[in-house]
């Protein structure tokens, strides 16, 4: 193969200026511009994250749903004078 031809991979690495080159089971992974990696995050890490995101998310929407969020409930048990009974 000539120096001058270019293979495939090679022109994926100049269309995406080097960042997002690497295949394999990383998710994520930046580089800078002498090829180092500078940030990577794995298929694992990137699904607990996801769930993680996703729980938060539907405990959220069951507070909502349910009306019972901590303060409101603190609060209706508290009369005007400030009496907690």
């Amino acid at each position: 193969m000539d120096n001058k031809e270019k293979s495939s991979s090679d022109k994926t690495k100049n269309n995406w200026g080097g960042l997002f080159t690497e295949v394999s089971s990383k998710i994520l992974v930046i580089k800078n511009k002498e090829g180092k990696v500078v940030f990577e995050i794995d298929l694992i890490i990137a699904l607990l994250i996801a769930l993680f995101i996703l729980a938060l998310a539907f405990i959220f929407i069951v507070l909502v749903a349910t009306d019972t969020w901590y303060f409101e409930t603190r609060m209706k048990g508290i009369k005007k004078d400030g009496s907690d009974s």
